[in-house]
């Protein structure tokens, strides 16, 4: 397996630190959000972990839908754009697995596994992910998996994981050391579409999430320097 893409944008809350020996204790937190750092997996026609694709791409459903459509995503057409709020997660894009175009068939059913790791060297804290997606996604973390929204069989479920972000709490799950939090993404039928088979241009697919995972650092031990030596045997 590709290795995994390591989170590097931290948020240090209630930090202490000692810039003379470089050392740090206190609550610290790791922010992710949804973009090309994200490595994507194909996922098997039995819905299992496949074959590395790469990084993930940034997608939209049409020229200027969203507003903030990043520089060079895949535009899939003309649709109006997904209605979800993103305040919550500010950074985060609809993305899906490399190499797709709006112009790509079949789209129907068609998934994907995105997942990237990331190391508490620390007492876990709270953990949590907030997530959209265009159909169905499950999210797991450590291999647990956590919970699901929308739906391939459903389409007002699928409609309705469009249009809202929805949380998922990470916190029992998280371990010190290494992390794995994964997102399985999966497209509904040409039905949802209107198309039978549909293009990705017919029947779009993409997946949008953000949050945060926290732990604490350890209180260090100060290494004995040849002043504290001298200080506690004089």
């Amino acid at each position: 397996m590709t290795k995994q893409f390591t989170a590097v944008a931290v948020v240090l809350i209630g930090l202490s630190c000692s810039a003379a020996e470089g050392t740090c204790q206190g609550e610290i937190t790791i922010s992710f959000v949804s973009d090309t750092t994200w490595n994507s997996f194909e996922m098997n026609p039995d819905g299992s972990l496949g074959a590395s694709l790469g990084p993930a791409q940034f997608v939209c459903a049409g020229p200027g839908a969203p507003p903030n459509c990043p520089p060079g995503a895949t535009v899939y057409g003309t649709w109006p754009g997904w209605g979800a709020d993103l305040s919550a997660i500010p950074g985060a894009f609809w993305i899906w697995r490399p190499g797709v175009t709006g112009a790509t068939s079949p789209a129907d059913l068609q998934g994907a596994y995105f997942s990237k790791e990331f190391d508490l060297p620390g007492l876990p804290g709270t953990g949590a992910i907030f997530l959209a997606v265009d159909d169905f996604a499950e999210v797991s973390i450590n291999g647990t998996v956590v919970g699901s929204t929308g739906s391939i069989t459903d389409y007002g479920l699928a409609v309705g994981a469009q249009g809202a972000l929805k949380q998922f709490d990470l916190t029992p799950f998280m371990v010190t050391g290494p992390n794995t939090l994964t997102i399985r993404a999966q497209n509904g039928p040409g039905s949802f579409g209107g198309c039978d088979p549909c293009s990705y241009a017919g029947n779009p697919a993409r997946v949008l999430f953000g949050g945060t995972i926290g732990f604490t650092a350890p209180t260090p031990t100060q290494p004995e320097t040849w002043r504290r030596l001298k200080t506690r045997y004089k």
